[in-house]
This record gives structure tokens, C-alpha cells and sequence, in this order.
């Protein structure tokens, strides 16, 4: 090892006639060798920017339970609706005189009403059923599209080409039209089909699920847009160039 050493060193003389070793030209070669595969192998994060939509966390069709006809309707597209509050009164196995008639005592035997409630405080985003009032509607009929307004998630577009870089628990951060930025968090990575399914493209879409918090006290309106920047796992430097030049050779 020293005389290894010592091949890399040649001596150089003081003006006092003491020598001291310089470096070589082979070893400062080295060493520049040295911190460009140290560089290279540093780990750093990458942010895929895209621009998603503000969606309700949770929501769900208000189904018609039994064969009935409508007695009293509610539904009013985009009103409010606190938790428990009545959509609409339907009369099971009564008949169109039943309904009719405004005492309950007047009502057959067999025939009583049924409150279809608010699962959880939110609004109509659709109202479907174009029967009228007293109409017949049918078990499984749907009367309306119903949203929380509580809580909402981002729904981000993945490219293609990140197809495998992007998953649950990557950190988020989201800015409204104001300019507002929130933290946040994948959620989760849904697949869908290409209803397309042309050659070029792939078979299957992929969409981030982000949840941000402190939105409590701003004005977030269900289908607005936010810029969303996810920061993705470290990469080394040589990854992310491969990575790089592998999506503009491709795009």
C-alpha cells in the first residue's frame, strides 16, 4: 500500500532543503473520479407537478328500497342537506288514492310511509329520478347523486411514464387558485380502463388519491382545480437522468 501510495506523490523541496510530497496530476485525477461517482449516487427527490381536481370523499346514490310511490320530494340539485334531514317521503305498497288523501288514517292497511334520510351532511350533485310528484317509482330506482361536503380528496392524472413511481403515502403539496398550499399525502393509486384501447396507448389509466389537510377555514368548491406537486422517492442523480432522457425519448 505505501508503495502504491508513494507512486501517486513525487518530492518537492522547501527552501530550507526539507522535502514534502505534492500531489500528482494522476492522483488529483482520481480524486475527481472519486466525487463525480459519490455525486452520482446521492440520493434526491423528484416532483411530478399536474393539475388535478377537487372531488367529494365520499358519495353515493339514494336508492329507493321498496316498490312505492313518491309522496313528498326534497331533492333539489346542489341544496345543502345536514345529516338525518328527510330527501323524500315514499308510500310502500299504498296505492295513487292512497297518496291522495292528506291523513294517515285514511291510508290502507298495508300501506305506510318511509323517510329516505341524508346519509351525512353534503349536497345533490344530481337529482335522476324525472318522475312527478305521486309517480310510481320502483325498488332500485335511483333519485339522486349524493356528495359529503365535509371532507373531498384531489384526483391527479399519473402519466404514463410515472406509472411506477408514483404510490400511496408520497408526500403532496396542493395551491388553490388563490395561492393557498396545503400538505397532504397519497392516499391511494386507482386503475381504471382505456375505454379508448387504442394501439398507442395504454390498456389502463392510472389516478393519485390526495388528501390534504387545514382546509377547515378556506372555501374549497367541489370541482375546482389545484396545482399539485407530489415529491416522489430519492433517486440517485444517474436514475433521475436515465429517467429523464428515457420520457422526452418516448413523449
Amino acid at each position: 500500500m505505501f508503495f502504491f501510495s508513494r507512486s501517486f506523490l513525487i518530492k518537492s523541496t522547501k527552501k530550507d532543503g526539507t522535502n514534502i510530497l505534492a500531489p500528482t496530476a494522476a492522483l488529483i485525477f482520481l480524486i475527481f473520479i472519486l466525487l463525480i461517482f459519490v455525486f452520482l449516487h446521492l440520493s434526491f427527490s423528484e416532483t411530478y407537478l399536474k393539475v388535478g381536481f377537487v372531488a367529494p370523499s365520499h358519495t353515493e346514490k339514494i336508492y329507493v328500497p321498496e316498490d312505492s310511490y313518491l309522496y313528498e320530494s326534497k331533492i333539489a340539485l346542489g341544496k345543502y342537506y345536514q345529516k338525518g334531514e328527510v330527501l323524500a317521503v315514499l308510500n310502500v305498497t299504498g296505492s295513487r288514492d292512497d297518496l291522495a288523501s292528506e291523513t294517515t288514517n285514511q291510508q290502507s292497511e298495508n300501506s305506510y310511509f318511509l323517510n329516505l334520510l341524508a346519509p351525512y351532511s353534503g349536497v345533490v350533485t344530481q337529482f335522476s329520478h324525472e318522475g312527478a310528484l305521486y309517480g310510481k317509482v320502483l325498488k332500485g330506482t335511483c333519485l339522486a347523486f349524493y356528495a359529503a361536503d365535509s371532507s373531498f380528496v384531489i384526483k391527479v392524472p399519473v402519466d404514463k411514464h410515472w406509472y411506477e413511481r408514483i404510490h400511496q403515502g408520497q408526500n403532496v403539496l396542493a395551491t388553490d387558485s388563490l395561492g393557498n398550499t396545503f400538505k397532504g399525502k397519497v392516499n391511494d393509486v386507482i386503475i381504471t380502463l382505456n375505454e379508448n384501447n387504442n394501439e398507442n396507448e395504454n390498456h389502463y389509466n392510472k389516478t393519485a388519491i390526495v388528501t390534504i389537510d387545514g382546509t377547515e377555514d378556506f372555501d374549497i368548491d367541489i370541482g375546482s382545480h389545484m396545482k399539485v406537486r407530489i415529491i416522489t422517492d430519492k433517486h440517485s442523480l444517474l436514475d433521475l437522468v436515465k429517467f429523464a432522457y428515457f420520457t422526452k425519448s418516448n413523449s
